[in-house]
């Protein structure tokens, strides 16, 4: 399983105002995944808000992880649950920078949420990660969902 960062797009809000339909911009980093990133502000701007439209497939699992930035994830589709409480469409969590959480489990409907990051320390780091002097403990992405075809 590889990240396919190179279909990464970033919607940056400095063109002004701009109307977008987050699925229609999507990006698919794996098969049954979308992602829709928008920075409010520059990308070279860390302390410029990260916004992420995240669709994930029914039954997905990712493990437990945590970020050096404060988010809140407001859940518009399906479900999820996290570590033993479940959230649904109309649910928000608020996450403090450097709390741990999950693992987190996609309904069986799926989930489509958008979270908002404080700061470009957004990157999750998965808990027992092993850090690769150079790399982050979040590289790669993806081996950190196990997914009905793992």
């Amino acid at each position: 399983m590889t990240d396919a960062t190179a279909e990464r797009r970033v919607i940056e809000s400095s063109a002004g105002s701009l109307g977008i339909t987050l699925e229609d911009e999507s990006f698919e980093p794996r098969p049954g995944f979308k992602r829709t990133h928008v920075i409010l502000g520059l990308d070279e701007d860390h302390d410029a808000a990260r916004v992420y439209w995240a669709k994930d497939p029914p039954g997905v699992v990712w493990d437990r992880q945590s970020h050096n930035c404060d988010m809140v994830i407001s859940y518009l589709q399906g479900s999820q649950k996290v570590g033993d409480k479940w959230f649904n469409a109309g649910d928000a969590r608020i996450v403090k920078a450097g709390t741990v959480y999950g693992p987190i489990e996609a309904g069986p409907e799926g989930s489509t949420v958008v979270i908002i990051f404080s700061n470009a320390d957004y990157q999750p780091i998965f808990e027992g990660a092993v850090e690769v002097e150079g790399e982050s403990p979040f590289v790669p992405f993806f081996e950190h969902v196990r997914t009905n075809d793992d």
